[in-house]
């Protein structure tokens, strides 16, 4: 009986039912032409761990991912810098990972789809096809939901932290010295 890891299960199953549902076709390739082009918005968990496993699963696929940031914050992981533990540069991630496993990075910003021509046009004024999309942009904040509530007070006094990074460690600090909301209900002796 072979054992696998649960890794390596869910590479052979979970590439293999995606890119069946797609219709695109499995298998090794011998010759230089792609068996289909797949690209990928977004370099966050969800995109970055699409792109890898989709090109794991068959090589012949050509798959490109668009990332405006050439860096990706895990914001999960982010609860720990809260807590004081390991600096924000442990939870920093570059794309070169994705890089050796044969997908094409783009740092460039999605502008435009457009589904009939089957194309992504990029900030860059650039324009590519595509046989099979995935968006997978992450969350954002909608600033206008909070009156008075925007992306400077965001980043210098009250951050909802969303996204990894700047704000997180703007609300560590708040924590470690009570904060301005943190001194409304309690005050320490």
């Amino acid at each position: 009986m072979t054992h696998y890891s649960r890794r390596e299960f869910l590479r052979k199953t979970g590439g293999i039912a995606l890119l069946s549902a797609w219709g695109l076709p499995l298998g090794a390739t011998t010759s230089t032409k792609t068996k289909g082009r797949v690209i990928v918005i977004g370099g966050g968990y969800g995109g970055a761990i699409t792109a890898k496993y989709i090109r794991l699963a068959d090589p012949g696929i050509q798959v490109t991912l668009i990332e405006r940031d050439k860096h990706f914050i895990s914001c999960p992981l982010s609860n720990e810098i809260l807590s004081g533990e390991p600096d924000i540069k442990s939870l920093t991630f570059g794309y070169d990972g994705l890089r050796q496993h044969g997908v094409q990075v783009i740092h460039a910003e999605a502008q435009a789809i457009d589904p009939v021509k089957k194309t992504v046009a990029i900030s860059d004024q650039k324009t590519l096809a595509y046989d099979k999309l995935v968006v997978s942009p992450g969350v954002d904040f909608q600033w206008d939901a909070i009156e008075n509530y925007t992306p400077e007070v965001a980043d210098t006094q009250m951050p909802h932290a969303w996204q990894a990074g700047p704000q997180t460690l703007l609300l560590r600090q708040q924590l470690k010295h009570g904060g301005w909301w943190f001194g409304m209900y309690y005050s320490p002796a």
